[in-house]
């Protein structure tokens, strides 16, 4: 029986790859475009979770050595870590919405982006 370990870690390299990239075009947007930067936030939430599951198939093989693991556990800390670091970004902008402007309509598109 052959082992799918070689397709699943070159899955799970090609997705930490979009999410390096899709991590850089928040970075680039964050502050310029709000809207445009919830879009690509939600996206890698997405990619995240996908890898999520590509890490437990990887895992339940059993052929995977501790270097491995600990690297894509460092990899999935920083993705995080990125993550949350937009999300605080985001609330803070939401908080410095002064009254009577257009808040409404940016959580409107916070809602249409769930």
């Amino acid at each position: 029986m052959e082992s799918k370990v070689p397709e699943l870690k070159q899955q799970l390299k090609e997705l930490n790859q979009t999410i390096s990239f899709t991590i850089k075009s928040l970075d680039d947007v964050i502050k310029t475009d709000i809207h445009k930067s919830e879009e690509l936030a939600s996206s890698l939430q997405s990619l995240i979770d996908k890898r999520q599951i590509l890490i437990e198939q990887v895992m339940s093989t059993n052929e995977v050595d501790a270097t491995y693991i600990n690297q894509q556990k460092a990899l999935a800390k920083a993705f995080m870590d990125a993550l949350v670091t937009h999300r605080q970004y985001y609330f803070d902008a939401l908080a410095k919405v002064k009254p009577g402007t257009k808040k409404v309509n940016l959580y409107q598109a916070i809602d249409s982006g769930k």
